[in-house]
C-alpha cells in the first residue's frame, strides 16, 4: 500500500506535468480553516484533492469533516455565482478524493450521489511514467462556480515554503 507522501508525488506530478496546472502545492489552507493535501490550479479553476491511504481514513473523513462536507454538498452554491459569506472565497471549484488502486471500488461507492470526482495511482506497471499512475474513476463536478481569487495567494505562499522546507531538510539546516 503506498503512504500518504508517495501518494501526494503522483497526484503533484500528475497535476504539474499531465495536466499542466502551473500551480500544486500540499497542506493549503482553504475553506472553514481546513488544510487540502493537495491544490492545484490552471487559473481558471481550483482542485483541491483529499488522500486517504485506509478504508477506515475514508469513512471518518465524512464523519469528522461535517461542516466542510456540507458546505461542499450545497446544491444553491453549486448553481449560482454568488458567494454566501467570505469563507467561500476560499472554497476550491472541484473537489475529489485520490485513494490508492485496492481501495478505488469502495471509495466510488462511498461518493455516489455527491459532485466530488475520485482518482486513483496505480503503481503496478513500473514502465509508466511517475505522473502516468494516475488513474480518473470520476471527474468532479462544480461545488463553487467563483474563481476564489484568494487561494491564489495561498497557495503560492505555501508553494515558496515547500521549496524552502525542501532545501533546509537537504542542507540539514
Amino acid at each position: 500500500m503506498l503512504t500518504t507522501e508517495e501518494m501526494k508525488y503522483y497526484i503533484l506530478s500528475y497535476y504539474r506535468f499531465q495536466r499542466q496546472y502551473p500551480m500544486t502545492a500540499t497542506e493549503v489552507g482553504i475553506w472553514g480553516g481546513y488544510i487540502a493535501d493537495v491544490l492545484a490550479s490552471d487559473y481558471k479553476e481550483f482542485i483541491e484533492v483529499e488522500i486517504k491511504i485506509s478504508e477506515n481514513d475514508l469513512i471518518n473523513d465524512f464523519q469528522h469533516k461535517e461542516e466542510k462536507h456540507t458546505a461542499y454538498l450545497d446544491t444553491t452554491l453549486h448553481k449560482t455565482a454568488t458567494l454566501p459569506t467570505e469563507l467561500y472565497a476560499m472554497m476550491p471549484n472541484k473537489f475529489l478524493y485520490a485513494v490508492p488502486v485496492e481501495l478505488y471500488k469502495t471509495a466510488l461507492e462511498l461518493i455516489k450521489g455527491t459532485p466530488y470526482g475520485l482518482i486513483y495511482v496505480d503503481t503496478n506497471n513500473m514502465k509508466l511514467s511517475a505522473n502516468s499512475f494516475v488513474k480518473v474513476a470520476k471527474h468532479s463536478n462544480t461545488i463553487n462556480r467563483v474563481y476564489p481569487k484568494k487561494l491564489e495567494h495561498a497557495c503560492i505562499a505555501r508553494m515558496s515554503s515547500e521549496i524552502i522546507n525542501l532545501y533546509e531538510t537537504l542542507l540539514d539546516i
